[in-house]
């Protein structure tokens, strides 16, 4: 692009307000609100960053692990989570103290996939543009947002209550993850704990002081586990890899 820092920041602009509109006006079938914007003021006092969460038909939140999971799948690159900006976190998502200490209780860490706790975020969604930015990149949000996260029309709809034994519903495969990103471990039967899976993601790669994820070192997942023995609060506890 020509014309040096002035048009980029002109294009970036631009197409920040094209993404705001569209997602500001992105509705459900039921004419609820598809999408939850926080702090936007103007691109001239916030540069070309929208911070949001996806809603369902029903009003509640979508995740924003979930949402970042299928734009992957797009090919959509996005910064999910409190942004290392944990007032503003705080703020914008509405939450007192106490909740925000609950929420740190019920084992909550910073990286982590659980986005939803009691129905409440714990982050959010950010979109950010930049020099080669487009309104393409827009559409292909758009696209992402209207084959995952939108409807036509109501997909179920009963007079009548229906009773959960009516249905019934069996685990035809069980896998668990010890280490973080690689490969996973067919299971006959598993447990759950306070953390989920007994033996899932209870290890993890790390290197200079970063965690390794499929997110950055694909083949990761090549990479083959079992675990051969552990003892929880032992000396003991090992994986073979």
């Amino acid at each position: 692009m020509s014309g040096g820092i002035q048009e980029i920041n002109k294009n970036t602009k631009k197409v920040a307000m094209v993404a705001y509109e569209m997602l500001a006006h992105k509705m459900h079938w039921n004419g609820r609100l598809a999408v939850k914007i926080y702090g936007w003021h103007d691109v001239i006092m916030q540069g070309p960053i929208i911070a949001f969460n996806l809603l369902r038909g029903d009003g509640s939140y979508t995740g924003y692990a979930e949402t970042e999971k299928m734009a992957n799948l797009f090919g959509i690159d996005l910064r999910t989570g409190c942004f290392c900006n944990s007032g503003a976190c705080q703020k914008y998502l509405d939450l007192t103290n106490d909740q925000l200490s609950q929420i740190f209780e019920d084992g909550k860490e910073c990286g982590d996939s659980r986005d939803i706790i009691d129905g409440r975020p714990t982050g959010a969604v950010r979109i950010s543009f930049g020099r080669q930015s487009t309104r393409e990149d827009v559409a292909a949000l758009e696209q992402m947002i209207d084959c995952c996260f939108l409807g036509n029309q109501s997909s179920f709809h009963f007079d009548q209550p229906v009773k959960i034994s009516n249905y019934s519903s069996v685990i035809s495969c069980l896998v668990v993850y010890p280490v973080k990103s690689c490969r996973g471990i067919r299971c006959k039967k598993s447990y759950l704990t306070k953390l989920g899976l007994r033996f899932d993601r209870i290890f993890m790669i790390e290197c200079c002081g970063l965690t390794l994820t499929q997110k950055r070192h694909q083949k990761l997942c090549k990479i083959a586990t079992t675990v051969s023995s552990l003892k929880i609060r032992g000396s003991s506890c090992y994986v073979t890899v």
